[in-house]
């Protein structure tokens, strides 16, 4: 009898995200990929178990299509913050997470950069698709 054996992940092959995985942790539902190619970002997606719709799959086209704009914005904001005190070059990126309805409608997303001792990592939330707020999560 296997009492602590856990449920396999529900996870679906979406069009836009690929293979992604639901979760539920702190009361917040999400879809995650895990990829395999360690030089891509793990991907978050804030959205309900029927996975995510058509708003958040679009504005993730958008992200992917100015992303190098959205990056030079992510490492400008990291660089002029007073919290920063290394290189750019220190830092990886590890995450792009999307929100729900009401902040991909204000243009609200997350880049995260963790430092190569993996001990800190940068969180850039953007606003109006802008770099607007830069944290440090340890």
């Amino acid at each position: 009898m296997e009492i602590f054996k856990r449920e396999a992940a529900k996870t679906i092959d979406d069009p836009i995200f690929g293979k992604i995985e639901f979760s539920f942790e702190h009361g917040i539902t999400q879809w995650t990929n895990r990829p395999k190619d360690s030089e891509l970002p793990k991907l978050a997606v804030k959205a309900p178990e029927s996975g995510p719709t058509p708003a958040q799959q679009n504005f993730y086209l958008g992200i992917q299509e100015n992303f190098v704009k959205y990056l030079d914005g992510a490492q400008a904001l990291i660089l002029n913050s007073d919290i920063f005190h290394g290189k750019l070059e220190d830092l990886s990126l590890i995450s792009i997470e999307i929100g729900p309805q009401n902040e991909i409608a204000d243009g609200r997303f997350v880049i995260e950069f963790m430092d190569d001792e993996e001990y800190e990592i940068h969180r850039v939330e953007f606003d109006k698709l802008k770099p607007a707020h830069h944290k440090i999560d340890e």
